[in-house]
């Protein structure tokens, strides 16, 4: 081999090394790009989960419990108020059930911050 083939080759490992290590430095750099997002929707579900439209919903639901789909019917057929604040919290779940199946959320992570009520 001559010492161009040897320079040669010596350079190309280098670039190699050198593009190996990019790739894995950008991978690195795309998974915590992805924890961060994920902890600020993370965040954001918390605070809608804790604000009062949600509180206000939750406690609704919880007073019609016994009856929950037949009161969410027929106040659905009079347009009843309370009928859209019923349907806050499966909106709120909706939303969320969208940002898994887009793969924007792990579910797994879903159920450790809302636990039993995510089920």
């Amino acid at each position: 081999m001559t010492p161009y083939e040897t320079g040669m080759l010596c350079f190309t490992g280098i670039i190699v090394i050198i593009a190996f290590y990019a790739l894995v430095f950008q991978l690195r750099g795309m998974v915590e790009e992805r924890r961060t997002r994920e902890s600020e929707t993370l965040m954001r579900i918390t605070q809608r989960w804790d604000s009062e439209e949600l509180i206000k919903a939750r406690q609704l639901i919880a007073q019609y419990k016994d009856n929950l789909e037949e009161t969410i019917e027929n106040y659905g057929k009079l347009n009843h108020e309370e009928y859209f604040d019923l349907l806050k919290v499966a909106n709120f779940f909706k939303d969320i059930a969208s940002l898994v199946d887009r793969k924007y959320l792990r579910e797994k992570l879903v159920k450790d911050l809302l636990g039993d009520a995510a089920t």
